[in-house]
């Protein structure tokens, strides 16, 4: 019984050794197939590309309040404030006047050229909701104070700011009864910031000092104090229309902009191991280890140092886009793996993988792919990109794919 054991003990080991000792550079996942994979790079096979602006609401859940006035944009910051004391009053000297404050927090900003950064606050009269806030008017604004101007450096975690308010705003809601208050944050003109909203945990907060009153009218002899988040917040931008140009690239945040990028299918590309070109059956066998397309950065005024990008590729199933146009989300499926690092050098690329597995495959048709921000409507992030009729050489958009052969 233990010669048996043993016996078979050894042969269990020769079989793992056998089927268990892959060769790590060998992504067919076994060691006697002697497959390696394979690549192209393909810059000649693309046949149309365009931009096109589409139309994206503010859903009132983004991680970023936008506040500017910037390249004809203005973006309005607005936030709601409840459960205010019920009687009180705030004495009118320095010591309160310091206490009585809202904290912003700012992740980015940008100066106009003519000088600093500056916001404004705006006492808001008007019921607004979070996914709605382009119904705020501007007629139902009071500024608040004067404009505040932010620091020249902001840290990449965010620095905190404290806009003073006035003690007779805060004195004014108790007077009025009003146990809640908007208010608007304006930027001005040429300027941005971006702020964190109240789903990412450090949202607005308004805080002041002040004496409670009873039910007598006795002022009380000690401080209380009232420090609270906004219970909704949102931004507010106008009106936009869509719109498309023809042989350029774009991607744009806030009033987005898309690319619509096709190339025809080179399967001459798919070789096998000794260099010839596979068959339909046996490329329609191939894995694609890696499928990536490679752009260049023509401008980019946003995304610098510790600032990362993120992009996905929509699969296009109309056959109806055959010229620069507004495609519509029926006309997609949308990708759900983001391609989220930063710029290196002067290139960005966005990772297709998956869709490119489904055309060798057969199993889909490439009728191009639309490449959109996963950072829409979040901030101002911009990139316009080389386009492959106008790019210069050694900067033409790429196809680059690592992939590999069927074995068997």
């Amino acid at each position: 019984m233990e010669r048996s054991f043993k016996i078979l003990s050894l042969l269990i080991l020769v079989l793992i050794m056998a089927t268990g000792c892959t060769d790590k550079t060998n992504p067919t996942g076994n060691n006697w197939s002697g497959i390696r994979p394979l690549s192209f790079t393909d810059e000649n096979s693309f046949d149309l590309g365009f931009s096109y602006r589409t139309q994206v609401s503010v859903k009132g859940d983004e991680t970023n309040l936008l506040c500017g006035d910037f390249n004809g944009i203005e973006a309005v910051a607005v936030m709601h404030f409840s459960s205010l004391p019920d009687s009180f009053a705030i004495p009118n000297t320095r010591s309160y006047a310091d206490s009585t404050w809202l904290q912003l927090t700012v992740i980015r900003k940008r100066a106009a050229f003519s000088g600093p950064t500056e916001l404004t606050l705006y006492k808001l009269d008007q019921f607004w909701k979070e996914n709605a806030a382009q119904d705020v008017l501007d007629a139902n604004m009071t500024q608040i104070g004067v404009p505040f101007q932010l620091p020249d450096s902001i840290s990449t975690s965010g620095t905190d700011i404290k806009i003073p308010i006035p003690i007779s705003v805060i004195n004014g809601l108790n007077a009025a009864d009003q146990d809640s208050i908007s208010i608007a944050v304006k930027c001005s003109p040429g300027s941005y910031a971006e702020i964190r909203s109240r789903s990412t945990g450090r949202g607005p907060l308004l805080r002041f000092k002040y004496r409670a009153i009873n039910t007598d009218g006795v002022v009380a002899t000690t401080d209380s104090e009232y420090s609270s988040r906004a219970v909704k917040d949102s931004y507010r931008t106008p009106a936009y229309d869509s719109d498309f140009v023809a042989d350029e690239w774009y991607i744009q945040n806030l009033y987005p902009w898309r690319m619509f990028v096709r190339w025809v299918d080179n399967w001459n590309l798919f070789k096998d191991q000794n260099g010839v070109t596979l068959s339909e059956a046996r490329r329609k066998q191939v894995t694609i280890n890696k499928a990536e397309l490679v752009f260049f950065v023509a401008d980019n005024p946003y995304y610098g140092s510790g600032i990362n990008y993120s992009l996905l590729a929509d699969r296009v199933e109309s056959d109806s886009v055959t010229a620069p146009m507004v495609i519509q989300p029926g006309q997609l499926t949308a990708g759900t793996l983001s391609t989220t690092t930063f710029v290196k050098g002067d290139s960005i690329v966005v990772d297709i993988t998956a869709q490119m597995q489904g055309f060798v495959n057969g199993k889909k048709t490439n009728r191009g792919l639309v490449i959109r921000s996963g950072q829409e409507m979040q901030n101002y992030g911009y990139l316009r990109l080389e386009h492959f009729q106008t790019a210069p050489a050694g900067r033409k958009p790429k196809l680059r794919v690592t992939y590999t052969a069927p074995w068997l």
